[in-house]
């Protein structure tokens, strides 16, 4: 495969798809919120009903929580997509296994080829962008520029510039290398019920 294949277009294609980034890291937020209400209900013992206004030391963990759950979910959409939709890792595993694959052969594959190019793609967009949201004044966030830099914004409040640039990054390749096996599944059906 080209270097151009290998490298750039993963990197493009994570762009691309990170431009939806305030959407997904919205909706992992709410879901975090909704299953932990529905678990503050259901088991009030585990999972303790927090307010900002009575108990604000456990509001601000839980604020932490929701910041950290909802960048590492809101990065496996984008990571899982991104995977989805780069045709030509989907063109290149299926010439070499004409989708006749073990999943664990399939990863095998996948990651002898293409591990170093999507830990590239997949970390090399999210530091950059967490830095710059560590730069851009608050009233530049409130104007529009908090659907870019969404992450980076809420990551700061709480690890600071240094651990969300960590943790950010680390979940980015986490979460693509989480997504493979899903992406091969996809495609190996994709292919073998001839729906492409």
């Amino acid at each position: 495969m080209k270097i151009k294949h290998k490298y750039a277009e993963p990197v493009l294609i994570f762009l691309l798809v990170y431009i939806f980034n305030y959407l997904l890291f919205q909706c992992a937020e709410m879901l975090f919120i909704y299953c932990y209400n529905y678990l503050a209900e259901t088991v009030p013992k585990a999972v303790p009903t927090v307010n900002p206004i009575h108990t604000p030391d456990e509001y601000g963990v839980y604020l932490k929580c929701a910041a950290t759950v909802s960048a590492f979910v809101g990065l496996f959409f984008i990571n899982y997509i991104s995977l989805r939709l780069d045709n030509r890792k989907f063109e290149y595993i299926i010439a070499k296994t004409d989708g006749q694959y073990k999943i664990k052969n399939g990863i095998s594959l996948y990651f002898s080829e293409f591990l170093k190019s999507d830990i590239i793609a997949s970390a090399s967009l999210v530091a950059p962008l967490i830095i710059g949201a560590y730069f851009i004044p608050e009233k530049l966030m409130d104007r529009g520029l908090i659907f870019i830099f969404r992450l980076g914004d809420s990551l700061i409040e709480f690890y600071g510039i240094f651990g969300a640039v960590f943790l950010g990054t680390l979940f980015s390749i986490i979460t693509r290398i989480i997504s493979v096996p899903l992406t091969l599944r996809t495609w190996r059906a994709l292919w073998l019920s001839g729906s492409v």
